[in-house]
């Protein structure tokens, strides 16, 4: 990787882990900059607008997902779901906000994105239901894209309010009631 791209790398690692400890309006270019150990000036020199910025950690962390399912699959097979969605429950990625998926890390914030944003973080999403939607049980019931919506909306939110709740024990107690739902759909 060239020194470029090896800076680029850092300013996108950064600005993800700021806006995800932040939102977007909680951190400037100044912050991103410091974050990844340049200038703001050379941020620039990479990036034309903190917009800029914003779209490449979107792509990245999306990318990210869609790449950690696939490598979830790979190394468990065809049952690779279950310890998926065990560990993205797990209390490691609910404390893992700075570094955490894309989905509830940065979802609030592209809401309130570009229409371009929305748009990529739609065709990425929509990648990422296919994949959630290959791992499920063959059933009548239900549709398996309807299910792999829910199981998606459901981790999202399980995480947020998890993160949110200042009582672990009753964190536990939503991650809980979650997994009955989820055992449900799978």
């Amino acid at each position: 990787m060239s020194k470029k791209a090896e800076t680029q790398a850092r300013i996108v690692e950064a600005a993800g882990r700021g806006i995800r400890m932040n939102g977007y309006g909680g951190i400037g270019i100044d912050g991103i900059a410091k974050g990844a150990g340049v200038t703001s000036g050379a941020l620039y020199g990479h990036f034309k607008s903190k917009s800029a910025v914003f779209d490449a950690v979107i792509q990245t962390g999306m990318d990210a997902l869609i790449e950690g399912i696939q490598a979830w699959q790979q190394q468990e097979g065809e049952q690779w779901l279950k310890p998926f969605l065990d560990w993205y429950l797990s209390e490691e990625q609910i404390n893992n906000l700075c570094d955490g998926c894309a989905l509830p890390g940065l979802a609030v914030d592209i809401s309130r994105g570009t229409p371009e944003q929305k748009q990529f973080f739609a065709e990425r999403f929509q990648r990422v239901i296919e994949l959630v939607e290959s791992g499920l049980s063959k059933r009548s019931d239900s549709s398996p894209r309807m299910r792999a919506q829910t199981i998606l909306t459901l981790l999202t939110g399980t995480v947020s309010v998890a993160r949110a709740i200042d009582d672990s024990n009753e964190a536990q107690s939503v991650i809980r009631a979650t997994k009955i739902t989820l055992d449900s759909l799978t």
